[in-house]
């Protein structure tokens, strides 16, 4: 406290600071610039924080202009689909890879207590599609689910193309805060228990567990019904 109410000190200080002033400018400005990198590296990443909800004003869009695209790709899954007889794995898989997602497949079989009520089989096999969003601002430690059942028929063959639709939408935003998956399960509720015991590692029914890389537990599911699809492309 000295040095600085000393007019002599205070005056000498001054012209110090003046003299050093490019230096310092130069220096602080080098530092600032060094700790912004640095907070690309892991130990430092977790410390910091974005607030979702002061960017959502700025994140908003009035219309949804990939319904034309929606419809494009529930033709292509429908025309797959039939041609496969079924569950159009390798289409999806393409398709998914195009949008630059990570895509995993997940066959999965089920032992039925009692025969199902269209073919008398106790024992259902089928296989699960997703593709992976990769929050670019995250840890990987939450994830959002957009569910859409592979059903017989033409039954939600929009509602895949919507969801298709949105992965390509999502992936050209940067600000994602939550891991996004897109899946597309086969036998409707038994595919998606295959998926939930192998994505939380409950290994219930004796099915193998695929390698989850990094996902969290903590998930939101968002199922996705044709209805939907239809209301957002006349919307």
């Amino acid at each position: 406290m000295g040095l600085l109410s000393d007019p002599h000190c205070r005056r000498a200080l001054s012209r110090l600071v003046l003299r050093l002033n490019t230096p310092l400018c130069a220096l602080s400005y080098v530092m600032g610039l060094g700790w912004f990198l640095a907070l690309a590296f892991q130990p430092l990443a977790p410390r910091t924080y974005m607030s979702e909800n002061a960017m959502g004003s700025t994140m908003v869009e009035e219309q949804f202009l990939f319904g034309e695209r929606a419809l494009s790709y529930a033709r292509e899954f429908a025309g797959h689909k039939k041609k496969a007889g079924g569950m159009p794995v390798a289409w999806l898989e393409k398709t998914m890879w195009s949008l630059g997602l990570e895509v995993h497949r997940q066959p999965f079989a089920r032992t039925l207590p009692f025969p199902d009520e269209t073919r008398e089989r106790y024992m259902v096999k089928g296989t699960n599609v997703y593709g992976i969003l990769r929050a670019p601002r995250a840890a990987s430690t939450e994830s959002l689910v957009l569910s859409v059942p592979c059903t017989e028929g033409p039954h939600n063959n929009q509602a895949v193309g919507l969801m298709l639709a949105l992965a390509a939408y999502f992936r050209g935003q940067i600000y994602w805060a939550k891991d996004i998956i897109f899946l597309v399960n086969e036998h409707d509720l038994l595919g998606m228990e295959a998926w939930l015991e192998a994505y939380h590692d409950v290994n219930v029914t004796g099915e193998a567990n695929f390698p989850r890389r990094g996902l969290g537990q903590h998930r939101s599911e968002w199922p996705m019904p044709e209805g939907l699809a239809q209301f957002i492309h006349y919307f």
